[in-house]
């Protein structure tokens, strides 16, 4: 069944941040038309113009696109570059035959000539214009024909309140805007991020330390069990006090990923510093010696 025998269904097509405006409008269709005039908007979570809980989305919004007679498509600042709107629209034109129709609020025309909307005669964000397209709208219900005068007035009860909601999203649109340029409001809204993930990152880390392979890692050791250890050797240049010693720290200062790069006198500022000439033993052997 293709839109043109489904019935009178508008499809409102639109961005889910403009969802009140697709409200406004839907009223005004209903009120217009006495409630003959049914719409879909996906954003609908008051009343059964929108999916019902259960519903599989996709398969819903495909039959509704199907059963429509109109696509009517709502163009806001920040809609009006949405991928969304134009596959709806491009596949309500292209497979199912269906008229499309744009509104531009708050945008001039011009900025939907250069995509698919290019092909369509688009309405104007006037009073005229939006009247207009309310009447084409109710003359697909039989039998139906408002009074011009009565859909002017609704149009300029919905221009009213539209307006209102088109100025709210500019409000929040340069809100945005202004966060993105400002380093300091930018970096705020890092941290507000940082302090969100605050508590997980801590349940995280008591995991963590709760195993007790890595409670060992948080553990002191008194400097005198490194002296003990550094000591341990039948030798001279025995290194198994200094492999002991390096074992317990091994997973905080690895030293697999220098072995074999480094040669005796890269340690040897090592051993000056940590053996002064009068401790110093007679032969310390370096890693990979």
């Amino acid at each position: 069944m293709t839109g043109s025998s489904a019935g009178a269904l508008v499809f409102i097509s639109h961005d889910s941040r403009d969802a009140d405006l697709a409200e406004a409008f839907s009223k005004l269709l209903k009120s217009v038309s006495a409630g003959m005039l049914k719409c879909f908007r996906s954003t609908d979570k008051k009343g059964t113009e929108g999916f019902q809980y259960g519903d599989e989305w996709y398969n819903v919004l495909m039959k509704k696109l199907q059963a429509a007679s109109e696509v009517v498509c709502l163009f806001t600042e920040r809609s009006i570059d949405r991928p969304w709107i134009l596959y709806e629209a491009g596949l309500a034109k292209a497979k199912l035959e269906t008229r499309v129709r744009a509104i531009a609020f708050g945008v001039p025309l011009t900025r939907l000539q250069t995509g698919p909307f290019f092909h369509f005669q688009n309405c104007e964000y006037t009073e005229d214009a939006l009247s207009k397209l309310v009447q084409e709208l109710t003359s697909r219900i039989p039998n139906c024909e408002p009074d011009p005068d009565v859909i002017r007035d609704q149009v300029k009860a919905f221009k009213a309140t539209s307006d209102k909601i088109i100025e709210g999203l500019s409000r929040r649109g340069e809100k945005e805007k202004a966060t993105e340029d400002n380093p300091l409001a930018k970096f705020l809204e890092e941290m507000k991020g940082l302090v969100r993930n605050l508590p997980s990152q801590v349940s995280e880390k008591m995991i963590e330390t709760g195993d007790p392979s890595r409670r060992r890692r948080f553990r002191r050791f008194h400097p005198m069990v490194f002296e003990e250890m550094m000591h341990m050797g039948g030798e001279s240049g025995d290194p198994i006090g200094i492999l002991l010693a390096a074992s317990m720290v091994r997973e905080d200062m690895p030293l697999d990923s220098v072995r074999g790069q480094a040669t005796a006198g890269d340690y040897e500022p090592v051993i000056t510093t940590r053996f002064p000439l009068e401790q110093r033993p007679s032969d310390v052997a370096a890693p990979g010696a």
